[in-house]
């Protein structure tokens, strides 16, 4: 098939190309860190920067920034945690001498948040905002200033952490007769792919696994040219720790590291130097991040030997999302590119959705509980009807603070969307579907930890299917109402004109015989009812509703049908009403007549304009019909 997009613009692929590295001398360097004293910054303040380049909305508790908010969903909480982090790095604070570790279950993100991280740093790098600059051929990128003597450091009014590295010094002492002026400076783009800055390590077989990994080895090739194990030029400075000089260094897995290696990165986060051959300790400006599981880390934590380990850990939460809207975002998003080979219909990913969730609320305590899960669905949503608000949620939160660290996982969820699809024969996977498939997926896809709660996630299956049940019958209803805009607000506008004449005793005009008559009583009874408002509350519902229309009036603004929340919602209950009927004997007729064919094709256009195909309309209209015919 054609590409939809059209030809790609090849000339384009310029803007990919590797940047040119132009030396420049090392005087001009200094020159160039007085005019702009950032240049100099360390590698915490450079990633704290790159994340705020990218915009941050509102302040304090609400900030949302820009860097992380097109992929990562609904744990705004722990992103503003990670933020505030390199925050207090960036100025110098203690916090830049631990381990960052993000802490979570399998699939809650941690891997994305830390590859937009190195993306990010990559990107900023090649900004003028960023501009990074090296030694040329130094294996650390370093920082030039580190071959400026104390008492100039002084001079330049900049901060400077660290001396050269075993081989700059080398190179410095035996090629350049101790000529600072003679090094030369280039430009640093830090680059995953190339080993420039971002490095990455990940725990193998501890039988095999050496410190070579991290710090490299001897190169024995040079050694005859050389002579000395000591001489830095037959060093190999090639490990992940060199290689993440001056950017990010990522640690996989980092608590199944084998004790000797770890007690090193931790060194390297705690005293900022790194130790490698028969080197003394040299200084190393990196941001480690490591990530790991809940069960990891309570081992770990258990263990009284890693108490001092313990103490150079940062740890941030990384939890599953719990809000339903945005964890329809992570599967749109997981899905984006994907080609299933079938459509997907309105309502099944939400269906899925809510089942994940509820697998990720921690077991209410006791039975009388005041936060049941489908209670929390609710509120992490933040769907304050009723007698909820906003309070409410904080003490939830409040109350069960282990919420989201374990469940079922965004990928897990996806699986069976995937196998559904497999074993379709309609190119359309229908909520009811999908259901089915999750439920089938428990025993074999979701691990032995959580099949051990296999009676409550099948219960979350008829939970989600009870949810879904009285949304289909909301969307089919709604779609056998022809105009259904239309007609709620001409019902909308008789209320308000009903409602102001019996505030204020006065007559209505009939707009066909033009007569004064008599506020329609049971209209206003009809529509206040479907919401439990009576008596003298439906007379200040009424003056409430009148009120707000004066003041939008006053402001400029329109208020419609939709524009207070308890008068929509009875003026569907009220309309719903009317239909329900119609809907039983429609789907329900084995062969429609012809008045009947008219109304399903009617409601089928209606489906299709909101995202369904044939196949899908035609499932939820067989589905409701049968539910309300029982």
């Amino acid at each position: 098939m054609a590409n939809p997009n059209g030809p790609i613009d090849l000339g384009r692929l310029g803007d990919y190309a590797r940047p040119k590295h132009t030396a420049i001398s090392f005087a001009d360097y200094v020159r160039k860190v007085e005019a702009s004293p950032r240049l100099a910054r360390g590698a915490h303040a450079r990633m704290y920067d790159a994340i705020v380049a990218k915009g941050v909305e509102g302040t304090g508790d609400n900030r949302v920034f820009g860097f992380f908010r097109n992929d990562i969903f609904g744990i705004d909480d722990t992103v503003r945690q990670i933020v505030d982090y390199f925050g207090a790095a960036a100025r110098g604070m203690d916090i830049r001498r631990r381990v960052l570790l993000l802490l979570g279950p399998v699939g809650s993100a941690k891997s994305t948040i830390v590859h937009l991280m190195k993306r990010g740093y990559e990107a900023y790098a090649r900004t003028d905002e960023g501009a990074m600059y090296g030694i040329v051929g130094c294996p650390h990128h370093e920082e030039p200033l580190h071959a400026l003597p104390d008492e100039l450091r002084e001079a330049l009014g900049v901060r400077v952490e660290g001396y050269l590295c075993p081989y700059c010094q080398t190179i410095l002492d035996e090629e350049l007769d101790g000529d600072v002026t003679r090094l030369a400076v280039e430009r640093v783009y830090p680059d995953e792919n190339r080993r420039v800055a971002i490095g990455t390590f990940a725990p193998q077989d501890p039988l095999s696994q050496t410190m070579d990994e991290l710090v490299g080895s001897l190169d024995l090739s040079k050694m005859a040219s050389y002579g000395s194990e000591s001489d830095a030029r037959a060093y190999r400075f090639d490990g992940a720790c060199n290689v993440a000089s001056r950017g990010i260094l990522e640690l996989i897995e980092i608590l199944k590291t084998k004790q000797e290696l770890l007690y090193a990165l931790l060194t390297l986060a705690q005293e900022r130097q790194l130790k490698a051959g028969r080197f003394e300790l040299f200084h190393v400006d990196t941001v480690i991040i490591g990530h790991t599981n809940l069960a990891e880390f309570e081992r770990f934590a258990a263990d009284r030997k890693n108490e001092a380990i313990q103490n150079r850990i940062f740890v941030i939460r990384v939890p599953y999302n719990l809000e339903l809207a945005a964890e329809m975002k992570i599967y749109q998003y997981m899905l984006k590119g994907a080609s299933l080979g079938a459509h997907v219909a309105p309502g099944a990913l939400k269906a899925a959705a809510r089942w994940t969730l509820l697998s990720r609320y921690a077991a209410p305590e006791g039975q009388d509980a005041k936060f049941a899960p489908m209670i929390r669905l609710r509120l992490y949503n933040r769907d304050f009807k009723g007698e909820y608000t906003p309070a409410n949620l904080r003490e939830l939160r409040t109350l069960y603070p282990n919420d989201g660290m374990e469940g079922i996982s965004p990928r897990q969820t996806l699986n069976a969307l995937s196998m559904s699809v497999a074993r379709k024969s309609v190119p359309c996977v229908n909520p009811i579907d999908l259901l089915s498939s999750l439920k089938g997926t428990i025993s074999s896809h979701v691990g032995e930890e959580v099949t051990r709660h296999r009676d409550v996630l099948e219960a979350n299956i008829a939970k989600a299917r009870e949810l879904y049940d009285a949304e289909s019958e909301e969307e089919v209803e709604r779609a056998f109402i022809y105009g259904f805009d239309d007609i709620a607000q001409h019902l909308f506008h008789a209320y308000l004109e009903n409602a102001a004449a019996s505030l204020n005793q006065e007559k209505i005009v009939d707009p066909v015989t033009g007569e004064d008559m008599d506020p329609d009583l049971n209209l206003l009874q009809s529509i206040e009812q479907e919401i439990d408002v009576r008596g003298e509350a439906a007379r200040e519902f009424r003056r409430e509703i009148l009120a707000r229309v004066g003041d939008l009036t006053r402001r400029g603004e329109t208020f419609d049908w939709q524009s207070h929340a308890r008068f929509k919602e009875a003026v569907q209950k009220r309309l719903f009403k009317d239909v329900a009927q119609i809907v039983k004997i429609t789907t329900s007729a084995r062969v429609p007549d012809p008045e009947q064919r008219k109304k399903i094709d009617l409601v089928t256009q209606g489906l299709v304009e909101n995202g369904y195909c044939e196949h899908c309309a035609a499932a939820i209209l067989q589905y409701v019909g049968q539910r309300l015919n029982r």
